[in-house]
């Protein structure tokens, strides 16, 4: 047995939060083997946004300074700057994944730009950041060449609720040569986004792949919304798979195809090490309530018999409690087995 299930079973059930607690602390005393990470850096917010010194940076990152807006009542959209600053390690990394956490109701979006020392751009993101709802964008920079990050936060910078950092390497993958190479790796497994066009239908081995709406879009509490489709003839098999974020763990979307209630849809969650996961606290709701802010695949399969030849409607909803979340890539498969 385990020498921490030993530990587990000689403990009343309510004592196992305080034992993680202190297993964390001190490792030793449960056998508890923290994993290294000295390439990542998860940043305290807190203590960056009041403009005092961080901790230890990793290998890779020189410097991490804030550059604050001067109050200014005529100028309220002046943004606030986080600059990261690198280190020329090419040989050891060629890109950065950031994961940025903005918080829900205080309006702007951020958004991401790599430079030289000379100013000479070589990244920049779209703008992100929802003001509706808390969200964690993942956006991967190329080092190359760079000198310097800049995240530019909308305001003061009180939106951001959490930056978390890790350096990522070029490394050999294996892949199908008829078949395209799936998304580049992420930290925490929660992989999303589609490699083919969105504006094509795709037949591959007798299966049918359309998307339905690229998205993204918001689906209200309470509030269906449908996306209507055509089949020339009734499938044998039909499989919907779309991203959704800020979804609660404990409430995924209620799906309805025609009307008919369908089962739950499955979630692929990431790694609770995630920093996009966040605890939502909300009249109603209770204390542990789970919300991914990021975004993750659900996958539903539709029932054939209830499927037509014709007009037929997928409908989402969000259950009461659920709040409101954004979907994109909408995608339908469907196949006849003979």
């Amino acid at each position: 047995m385990h020498p921490l299930s030993r530990l587990l079973n000689t403990l009343a059930p309510g004592a196992l939060v305080a034992l993680c607690c202190s297993a964390l602390q001190e490792p030793a005393a449960a056998d508890l083997v923290v994993r290294p990470t000295p390439f990542s850096l998860e940043v305290p917010t807190t203590t960056l946004l009041a403009g005092r010194p961080l901790p230890s940076l990793p290998l890779w990152i020189e410097s991490i300074s804030l550059q604050t807006p001067v109050r200014d009542a005529a100028n309220p959209s002046r943004a606030t700057t986080v600059r990261i600053r690198l280190r020329k390690l090419s040989s050891l990394i060629q890109s950065v994944e950031f994961r940025v956490r903005l918080q829900a109701g205080l309006g702007g979006q951020a958004s991401l730009a790599a430079w030289t020392e000379s100013g000479v751009p070589h990244f920049r993101s779209e703008a992100f950041g929802s003001p509706a709802s808390a969200v964690t964008e993942v956006i991967r920079v190329p080092a190359l060449g760079v000198d310097y990050v800049d995240l530019t936060l909308p305001g003061r910078g009180d939106r951001l609720s959490g930056l978390f950092m890790t350096a990522l390497k070029n490394g050999t993958v294996l892949h199908p040569i008829d078949f395209p190479p799936n998304p580049v790796a992420d930290a925490f497994a929660s992989n999303s986004g589609t490699t083919e066009d969105p504006s094509r239908d795709y037949l591959l081995l007798g299966r049918v792949a359309a998307m339905l709406d690229a998205g993204p879009f918001t689906v209200e509490e309470g509030t269906p919304t449908a996306i209507d489709f055509e089949l020339s003839k009734k499938p044998s098999m039909a499989l919907l798979t779309y991203e959704i974020r800020n979804v609660l763990a404990s409430e995924p979307p209620i799906t309805a195809l025609n009307e008919a209630p369908l089962p739950v849809g499955s979630i692929h969650f990431p790694d609770l090490a995630d920093p996009a996961w966040i605890v939502r606290r909300e009249v109603g709701l209770p204390e542990s309530t789970l919300q991914y802010s990021g975004w993750i695949k659900v996958q539903q399969l539709l029932p054939a018999s209830s499927l037509v030849q014709g007009i037929n409607r997928i409908s989402l909803e969000q259950p009461r409690f659920g709040g409101a979340v954004e979907i994109r890539n909408l995608e339908l498969q469907i196949r006849n087995i003979k």
